[in-house]
């Protein structure tokens, strides 16, 4: 930024701090306390103003000897900085963009939301969210890109796979970094939780308890982790010595409706699962109400099991069996590496693309199959 950038920026930092006051008291009494400024850190520290912006900033281009006297200074002076100016100082906005698809069902982006706000706050960043609907709107897109000007986005699945707003982005140069995409993009940033072997073990579970008739309803085909909870399926049944049976496989969308569907058309087969796994909670839960629908308890005629552990697993009766997904600790640190990147910092090459174990958790929803 040019000289007068910064001189317009300092002003309007000392012009806020005149205006600032002590408690009510103090301002009762005529008295004010001045906010200290980012000019009298500069002075007390023995540095310049772009110094103290830097490590205010946390920028990678400051030895650890000239940070360390700068924060010093800081707690000493109980420095805070103004927000408009670090923008002008920086010519950054300090924001970040949170892409994601607008389900009905709110459990993951929730969590993932959860995530990115943690490490936002953590790291001094505001966080700006742009809901996509099925039909993704490009040029809304580009709009909220051109007016919020931030400074990076996370994308969540499905949009993390969706190449056009890639292109997008890197047109408008704007980095970014995703939630579990389809695969790492190469030189980018993802984190992806392990579906796959979570999806065997959770079928292995129902395996063990004696069923060989488990249905399956697949999640939304734009998500990439749908095929990933399908393969891990099959391979169990695989494993144990067990055919694919289509009529046990159908389509679901990751919403409680589609759940109630496909629960409908497997259990009015003639011979009908004894166990229906859902590759999420809401689709598990709407299979509950079908199963209540048609007089069936849960588990000894049927058991359910479902995928994310989210509020819903454990507010239906009986709660569900499922897998847990760190989604939010996933999205707190991958927001934290893209900071990280944004501020200079390299980003190791293991936490470029990190991989996250789930957890299995066995509630009552699944039971021994019934004898027949």
């Amino acid at each position: 930024m040019s000289a007068l950038g910064w001189r317009g920026a300092m002003k309007r930092e000392l012009s806020d701090s005149k205006g600032s006051t002590s408690a009510p008291g103090a301002a009762a009494l005529g008295a004010t306390t001045p906010r200290a400024t980012i000019v009298e850190v500069a002075a007390e520290a023995g540095v310049s103003i772009k110094t103290v912006s830097r490590v205010v900033n946390r920028e990678a281009s400051v030895s650890d000897r000239t940070r360390e006297k700068v924060e010093a200074a800081i707690q000493a002076l109980g420095y805070r900085p103004n927000p408009s100016a670090r923008g002008l100082a920086g010519n950054r906005s300090y924001s970040l963009g949170l892409l994601y698809q607008a389900p009905r069902e709110f459990g993951y982006v929730r969590n993932a939301l959860d995530g990115v706000m943690a490490a936002c706050e953590a790291e001094g960043y505001a966080l700006l969210m742009r809901p996509c609907q099925d039909v993704l709107d490009l040029d809304g897109i580009d709009q909220f890109l051109a007016q919020t000007r931030i400074d990076g986005a996370v994308l969540t699945a499905p949009i993390c796979d969706d190449a056009r707003v890639m292109a997008l982005l890197t047109e408008r140069g704007v980095p970014f970094c995703q939630l579990s995409p389809a695969a790492h993009r190469p030189g980018g940033l993802s984190a992806h939780a392990d579906d796959e072997p979570a999806s065997q073990a959770l079928t292995e579970h129902l395996l063990s308890l004696g069923h060989r008739r488990i249905g399956f309803i697949l999640g939304h085909p734009d998500h990439s982790s749908s095929a990933q909870r399908l393969a891990g399926y099959l391979t169990a049944l695989k494993q144990h010595g067990l055919r694919k049976e289509a009529g046990l496989i159908t389509q679901g969308y990751f919403e409680f409706e589609s759940g109630k569907a496909c629960a409908r058309r497997l259990l009015k087969r003639k011979h009908r699962p004894t166990a229906i796994f859902a590759s999420n909670d809401e689709m598990a839960s709407g299979v509950l109400y079908v199963a209540r629908e048609l007089g069936l308890r849960v588990p000894e005629d049927l058991s359910i099991v479902g995928f994310d552990d989210s509020m819903v697993a454990e507010r239906t009766w009986p709660p569900l069996t499922t897998v847990r997904q760190p989604v939010t600790a996933m999205a707190d640190a991958l927001t934290r590496s893209l900071i990280k990147s944004l501020r200079g910092h390299s980003v190791a090459e293991k936490d470029q693309d990190r991989h996250y174990d789930c957890e299995l958790v066995l509630r009552a929803s699944s039971g021994p199959a019934p004898s027949e």
